[in-house]
């Protein structure tokens, strides 16, 4: 019986504890996403596009790297947290199993990857205002960090991305909304290729 209440006190942060994690992963990732229109303003890219290199491969190589550091770095940093906890526990049992920490991993992920995709998104569409993820950002973050505290309705919370993640390891993962927000994140990726692809570079 202790050790059930132990667990679930465990499983309660945890859950907390990835949507931090999560938001705090987005950070480098869209640096790098909107690192491709300071880079493209301020001339650097200049000699990479004097060359045969098309704007979908420069774009893909941004935006790539973008998706493999923000996702490694989320799954590399909950894991340790959790490795680290698990091994200062006097009972195993106590602790938060391998199951619990993919299913953990894998309600954030789409979250993270919204995000990126709002980021090429807006580099591709209005690059003048990509300053506006980063807002989005922060309000996704207070609206369920401090959601309770502030009494925010659900309608508020759920204006970003983080809102709809179900707080998994206490509840399950929700498939269903697993699947849109991969879905939404490709639609809004391809769109912020289509319209890079499409529109005036910035040069300097």
């Amino acid at each position: 019986m202790v050790h059930d209440a132990n667990h679930q006190i465990l499983l309660n942060f945890t859950s907390l504890l990835a949507i931090v994690m999560a938001s705090v992963a987005v950070i480098p990732g869209l640096q790098l996403v909107l690192k491709l229109h300071t880079d493209e303003t301020h001339g650097w890219l200049e000699a990479l596009y004097a060359r045969p290199l098309s704007r979908s491969r420069l774009l893909v190589s941004y935006v790539s790297s973008a998706l493999g550091l923000s996702t490694v770095a989320y799954i590399g940093g909950l894991a340790g947290v959790i490795v680290t906890g698990n091994a200062s526990l006097d009972h195993v049992q106590d602790g938060i199993s391998t199951a619990e920490f993919w299913q953990t991993i894998a309600a954030q992920l789409p979250m993270i990857w919204v995000f990126l995709a709002l980021g090429v998104g807006l580099v591709g569409w209005v690059p003048r205002i990509k300053a506006l993820s980063w807002g989005y950002l922060a309000l996704g973050f207070i609206a369920v960090y401090m959601g309770g505290l502030l009494q925010l309705p659900t309608w508020v919370q759920r204006l970003a991305p983080t809102g709809w993640m179900p707080r998994v390891p206490v509840h399950a993962v929700n498939w269903t909304t697993f699947s849109w927000m991969v879905a939404l994140s490709v639609l809004v990726l391809f769109l912020g290729w289509l319209s890079y692809h499409r529109r005036d570079l910035q040069l300097r």
